[in-house]
């Protein structure tokens, strides 16, 4: 009956090893980063013809977590106050993106443990930041990212998003042990598809944003040229966390473990004692019965 008592001691025992080395709850977790994310895009595109750079095509021009490449523009030209903005036609054009666009993520985080650490690997020159482009095995680290490559890592293709336009993210994840070196804190890329859910909506379906310029006629009276703009938008995202030794949750999963083996001792004897066959055997060996007489 031992072998049901052993079993279980090594199951906790086993299950034990595996909450302390591998979760490693010897370890105080900050989960509390403070992110900052900066992107560039390069790269031509052609629309009906005409050359366009990322100066007509990326919205916002500064670089943030958050930028849109556009895929298609509706215009309406000479608007005035007064006239309806129907009587014009609409100009519609595509963009179709000619050279690779080209992504550059560059950021760095700050715990309670008084740690920054950024995705450009300390290794990697300027050169080679130039000629390098990510990829999941060959190269996992680069931080250099052709648009195609994030999209069909999501299982689209720009001919899919360029009629409504859709939502992309950007996962950046870190999982750091402070307690090894630092060259093994590097960042993990994930992507996907963050409209998935409104694919097949046909009323809030794609992404898409107007904007306008304004001008002047020579007897000053104000008109516009409105812009409707159909683009991917890529949300860059940063998560993760960090973990270091400390004592104090050291001790209290220790302790936690050894009272657990020792309530695995308890639950073992109550299931040989009522549950399992040959329960009467287990009890008789278990305990010894003692008859008290009375001498009168």
């Amino acid at each position: 009956m031992n072998e049901y008592n052993i079993f279980y001691q090594l199951f906790l025992l086993l299950f034990c090893s595996y909450v302390f080395i591998h979760e490693k709850a010897y370890q105080t977790k900050d989960t509390g980063m403070v992110s900052s994310v900066m992107t560039k895009v390069k790269g031509f595109g052609r629309n009906y013809g005409r050359i366009m750079d990322v100066a007509d095509y990326v919205f916002p021009p500064e670089g943030a977590n958050v930028f849109c490449i556009m895929t298609r523009l509706y215009v309406t030209e000479n608007q005035f106050q007064g006239r309806c903005p129907d009587v014009r036609k609409s100009i519609k054009t595509g963009l179709s993106l000619g050279n690779p666009c080209r992504l550059l993520a560059d950021l760095c985080f700050n715990t309670n443990f008084m740690f920054f650490r950024g995705n450009i690997p300390s290794t990697m020159t300027p050169e080679k930041i130039k000629n390098c482009t990510y990829h999941p095995e060959e190269n996992p680290f680069c931080p250099i990212f052709r648009v195609e490559d994030i999209l069909n890592y999501t299982g689209q293709t720009v001919e899919k998003l360029i009629e409504k336009g859709g939502e992309i993210g950007i996962n950046i994840e870190w999982k750091c042990n402070l307690d090894i070196d630092l060259d093994y804190c590097v960042p993990l890329y994930s992507f996907t598809r963050l409209d998935k859910p409104f694919e097949k909506n046909a009323v809030s379906k794609g992404y898409n944003f107007r904007f306008a310029r304004y001008y002047k006629s020579d007897n000053g009276t104000e008109y516009r040229t409105l812009y409707k703009v159909f683009a991917i938008r890529f949300d860059v995202m940063v998560t993760g966390n960090a973990g270091k030794f400390d004592m104090v949750p050291t001790l209290i999963n220790v302790v936690a473990a050894l009272t657990c083996l020792g309530l695995g001792t308890v639950f073992c004897d109550i299931i040989l004692l009522n549950f399992l066959k040959g329960a009467k055997q287990y009890k008789a060996r278990k305990f010894e019965e003692v008859r008290i007489y009375s001498l009168v």
